[in-house]
Formats: structure tokens, sequence, C-alpha cells
């Protein structure tokens, strides 16, 4: 029997029955050959490994410990081939388990329905019509509660890295406020692409616990496109709970979550942008004004909502007609993006119309100044542009801006729009071309 010893790029591109994978799966993995690096694609391989595995393509013929590596040899059922993969082993320290993800193999008796179950998990969640899809909160929040009813764990958490949370504020709704240990999670889990488990908390001296639990288990979700790091959390009652089929369950529900969230942010970019300014759109306004008033609540901090409307839009539109009102809305929304803070966010409500939200905290002093900036940068604006005629023409602009601050002047999202409407129609009655906060009209 001939033997050869072959890298991973080697054994995706021409050992592996790649076309027996799903689509999506394949596409990945092509992405992944193209322009992953070194340890992507033995990342990459593992998880193709397993996925042939479960699919009934690749047999378990071996499974040993050999000089600190663990060695697997595989069966092809196709062409009675032989493949044998050194999988890293684990490492256990002071009652803490580190396992390198993927986990490539397990002695699973988990019945099929379950792994189908869990292979379909990503297409279930985002193709069911039970409720419509309203963004990757919603998304992650059905997948959180989804693990945790394939596992059979008591409770499940999301943990984000301080730097996604810090680019994506909209996830803090659903990111756990106290996971068991943040920086472990970042360093070991996320950082290292590490599966940690601790068979019983007792045992361990660190970490903030659950009153009552005792094992837990956290895996990496990592999403390169939109750039997301987190990890998620099973915990349970009952000590030595993850075993090793659990763990490998949990590995590979959290390599779905991770395709999950890049599903979920292609979708959400279809559901949620106003396709012609490419801001935020009113739906997405909705769902995210609702998230920004609970954090506020929480902290107990400011926040402002802001509407600019462009002043005689209608008006101008005669004179430069419709292609000309779009250009200057495009340009106009991507004024408004630039001269907010990173984390605050623009969306256009309707017609020449922008809704704002300055995220918490802010105070109105604050916030003034930023409404005054987006009016004093729409004005300096020298927007030209030909007219009916074809004739180029200066087209000077303005926005007139209302605000109200939460919760000062309102406490609830239709509460504060009514309000800051209201100071949009008394600065269009004073002349336009100017900002009114609410706390002017008393």
């Amino acid at each position: 029997m001939r033997r050869e010893r072959i890298d991973y790029e080697y054994l995706l591109r021409h050992v592996l029955p790649l076309s027996r994978l799903a689509p999506q799966d394949r596409q990945a993995l092509e992405r992944v050959l193209l322009q992953g690096t070194s340890d992507e694609i033995e990342e990459a391989a593992h998880s193709a490994v397993e996925k042939l595995r479960l699919s009934g393509i690749l047999r378990v013929l071996e499974d040993r410990e050999l000089d600190g590596e663990r060695l697997v040899r595989y069966s092809n059922v196709l062409d009675a081939s032989i493949l044998t993969i050194r999988v890293p082993s684990r490492r256990t320290e002071k009652g803490l388990v580190r396992i390198p993800t993927p986990l490539p193999y397990w002695s699973s008796k988990t019945p099929l329905p379950t792994v189908r179950k869990i292979l379909s998990l990503g297409d279930r969640i985002l193709t069911g019509d039970s409720q419509p899809l309203t963004g990757m909160n919603e998304v992650l929040e059905l997948f959180l509660e989804s693990t945790r009813e394939i596992l059979g764990a008591d409770h499940g958490a999301l943990v984000f890295a301080a730097d996604t949370l810090d680019a994506f504020r909209c996830l803090e709704a659903i990111s756990s406020p106290h996971p068991f240990d943040r920086a472990l999670t970042e360093t070991a889990v996320i950082g290292e692409k590490t599966l940690i488990s601790i068979p019983d908390l007792q045992a361990y001296p660190g970490g903030q616990r659950l009153a009552g639990y005792r094992s837990l288990a956290v895996a990496p979700i990592l999403s390169n496109e939109p750039p997301i790091r987190g990890a998620i959390e099973a915990w349970s009652r009952s000590p030595r709970f993850f075993t090793d089929e659990k763990l490998a369950l949990l590995s590979l529900l959290a390599e779905q979550g991770s395709g999950l969230v890049q599903k979920a942010a292609r979708l959400s970019k279809l559901v949620f942008f106003d396709p012609l300014t490419q801001v935020y759109n009113r739906s997405y306004f909705n769902v995210q004004v609702g998230n920004e008033l609970a954090r506020a609540r929480r902290e107990g901090e400011p926040l402002a909502l802001v509407i600019a409307d462009i002043d005689d839009f209608k008006h101008f539109n005669s004179r430069f007609g419709y292609a000309g009102g779009n250009e200057v809305l495009k340009a106009i929304a991507q004024i408004l993006v630039r001269s907010v803070r990173p984390f605050d966010f623009v969306t256009r409500w309707g017609g020449e119309e922008f809704a704002l939200v300055l995220t918490p905290p802010v105070t109105e002093q604050a916030a003034r100044s930023i409404c005054e900036r987006l009016r004093a940068a729409v004005e300096a604006t020298a927007f030209r542009m030909p007219d009916m005629a074809g004739v180029l023409r200066a087209a000077p602009l303005s926005l007139s801006i209302g605000a109200a601050m939460f919760p000062q002047d309102a406490d609830s999202g239709e509460a504060l729009w009514h309000s800051a409407n209201c100071a949009l129609l008394r600065g269009k009655e004073r002349g336009k071309n100017r900002v009114i906060f609410v706390s002017e009209m008393n």
C-alpha cells in the first residue's frame, strides 16, 4: 500500500470528495482556498472532514493518541482509500479544558435527525415564516435558543468582544452583561479559536458564577464579513454535563452560528438599507431606536432623536428634476454620516427627511453641537448641477433640524419622534436652516 504525506490544501483540492458537500459549503471552501491563510485552510479542512463523516462518506477506523498528538484514521467509502489526520490534543489545567475548534471527530451516538437539524439551522432560522426578520439581534437570539435546545443545556448566553461592541452597538442588547470571564473568552476562546469546558465549576477558581449552575462550555463565533468576534456560553445545572459528544455538538453549532452571522448581515443589508442613499432605512430605525432606548434606560444615560429635513426640496425637484434630487439625497446622506459620531446612526425616514439617533451618553449641549455641525456642513456644500434646460447652475441647499432628548422631553420612541417633529416644524416656521430643540419651545 503506497503512503503519501500531504498538506491541508492538497487534501482539499485533490483528496476529499467535496462534490458531496452542500453547495454553500463548497463555495466557502473555494473562498478559503483562494484567500485564506494556512491556519484557515487547516481549519476548513478539519471542518470538511467532519461534515463528510456526518454524511457517511468518511468512516472512522481508528482514533488514538501518539506522542502527544491525536491521530484519526478514516476510510473513504466511495473508493476505499485510507486517510489519517493529525488532530491537536486538548489541554487540561486547573479544572478547565481547552480544545482546538472545530472539533474534527467524536465518538457520536447523536441521531441523524439531530445532525441534520444542526446543519440546516441557519436556513431554518433565516427562511422561517413564523415571524418577519427584524435584524441580526433576532436572528442571533433564535440561534441561541436553538443551541440551548439541541444541547439540552439549562441556559445559554452570547458574549461579544469589546471591539465588536464598539463597531456594532446593536449587539449590546443581546450580549450578556455579566459573562463568565470576559478576559478568558476574548483571549482563549475568541483569540485562540478554542472551545473551553469546565466540567465542575466548584473545582475552578475563577469566573462569575450563575447560582445553581455546575458546568459550562464556551465556543467561538467568528465572522470576517462583517467583522464580528464573539462566543456562545452553554450552562448546565449538572456537573460534567458537557461530554465529548455535547462539546462536539456545541463546536458544530458555533460553526453554524458563524455562518449565520454572515447570512444575517447580508439579509439585513437588503432589509434595512435604503438602496438610493446607502444609509439605514425606516425599518432599521424602528428596530434600533428601541434597542438604544433600552440601553439608555439600563445605563441611566440620555440620548437624542434628531429629524433633519431638506428645505424647499419640492421646489428643488421642480428646478433640477428628480435625477438631480436623487443625487442631492445621496450627497446629503453621506454628509450626515461623516458629521455624526461613529456610534450614532443615520436613517432615511422617507422623501427628503432623515432621522438620526445620537446614542447614549450624549448631553443636550453635545447633541446641539452635532446638529449645528450637520446644518453647517450642508449649508457650506457647493452643490452644482444641470437644471431642466441642461444649464449647469449653483444649487444652494439647507437643513432644518428638530431634536428631542430622552428622558427629559419624552420617554418612548413614539413620543420622542412626535416631540422632535414638533421642534422641526417650529424651525420651519422661524425661517428654516436652523436647529431647534424641544427645550427651546417652552
